[in-house]
C-alpha cells in the first residue's frame, strides 16, 4: 500500500472510530488528524472535508466491488448474495455515508459506474440505484439480520416482477 493510501485509510479509521463514540456533527478535522496521527495540512492534501473521507472511501468501495462479480451471470443469485456479502463486510463506510446524509452520493457514484462500465439504459440504472439500494439501506438500517442468501432472494422477487405481472394481465 502506497503513503498515500495509507495515509487516507488512517484518516478513514479516525473518522469510523470517532463517529462510534461521538455524533458525527461533532466530529470535526482537528479531532480527526489527531485520532489518525497526522497534521491538518496531510488531511488537507487528500481531503477536503470529512464528508470526502467517506465519499472516496464508498467511490473506491464501488470500484472493488467489480471484481467480485460473475459478469456472465448477471441479475443472477449468485452475484446479488455476493453484493449484500461486499455491503456486509464493508457496512460501515456504508452507514457512515447514511448518518451523514450522503446517500444522493451513492446514487451519483453508482449511477456513473454503471453508466461506464455497462450498457444499461439510463430507465435501468435508475432503477437500479434507486431500487436496489433503498433496499440495501432498510436492510443496513434494520441492523443485517437477514442473510445474505435471504435479501438476494428479496431482489430476484422485485427484479422478476414484471414478468409476473406481465403474464397475469
Amino acid at each position: 500500500m502506497s503513503t498515500k493510501n495509507f495515509s487516507q485509510e488512517c484518516f478513514y479509521d479516525a473518522l469510523i472510530s470517532l463517529s462510534n463514540s461521538c455524533d458525527i456533527n461533532e466530529i470535526n478535522i482537528k479531532q480527526i488528524c489527531k485520532k489518525a496521527g497526522y497534521n491538518r495540512s496531510t488531511f488537507y492534501r487528500h481531503f477536503s472535508s470529512k464528508e470526502d473521507i467517506v465519499i472516496q472511501k464508498v467511490n473506491n468501495l464501488i470500484i472493488n466491488w467489480h471484481s467480485s462479480l460473475n459478469l456472465e451471470l448477471g441479475y443472477e443469485f449468485d452475484n446479488f448474495v455476493r453484493l449484500f456479502e461486499y455491503f456486509r463486510k464493508n457496512s460501515d463506510a456504508f452507514v457512515l455515508l447514511h448518518k451523514m446524509n450522503l446517500d444522493d452520493e451513492l446514487l451519483r457514484l453508482s449511477h456513473k459506474y454503471l453508466y461506464t462500465n455497462f450498457e444499461v439504459s439510463d430507465y435501468d440504472i435508475v432503477f437500479i440505484n434507486n431500487g436496489i439500494l433503498s433496499v440495501i439501506y432498510k436492510w443496513v438500517d434494520s441492523g443485517m439480520n437477514e442473510s445474505n442468501e435471504y435479501m438476494a432472494t428479496l431482489l430476484l422477487k422485485y427484479l422478476t416482477f414484471d414478468k409476473v405481472l406481465l403474464n397475469n394481465l
